[in-house]
């Protein structure tokens, strides 16, 4: 029996060989885009991957408003200590990203945040974040 990501000898599982054909295209539009410094459009940025939501021209003031919004009204606790684990654990081994993130884990679950979260959902309301 073999797990998924198992190496048999030389050959590879097919999730890794779709992993190394997707890292490989990854490699090729990045150095593209960096040796050439093309701009490229909002189609092209989306087919590639570099933007989670596609808006027209029109919307775009509204899109934006509403995203900040959201992130405004969050858990401002959680939320930049995601962001500060997104930037740390880039130059982490796996284990240790994954230790990292389980003792922010355990440390946010005891915040009035962490309590609010669970009253609000039990009580079927929105949660009122303080950032404590």
């Amino acid at each position: 029996m073999h797990r998924t990501g198992e190496l048999y000898g030389q050959f590879q599982t097919l999730d890794q060989q779709k992993e190394s054909a997707t890292l490989g295209m990854w490699v090729f539009l990045a150095t593209e885009l960096l040796m050439l410094g093309d701009t490229i459009d909002a189609a092209t940025a989306d087919r590639y991957g570099l933007v989670t939501k596609l808006v027209a021209d029109e919307e775009l003031a509204e899109a934006t408003g509403q995203l900040a919004r959201r992130l405004a009204d969050g858990p401002t606790l959680a939320l930049s200590q995601t962001k500060s684990l997104l930037t740390r654990e880039l130059d982490m081994p796996l284990s240790s990203a994954m230790e990292l993130d389980a003792m922010t884990q355990a440390l946010l679950m005891t915040t009035e945040d962490h309590a609010e979260f669970h009253a609000a959902f039990h009580e079927r309301r929105p949660p009122r974040w303080q950032g404590r």
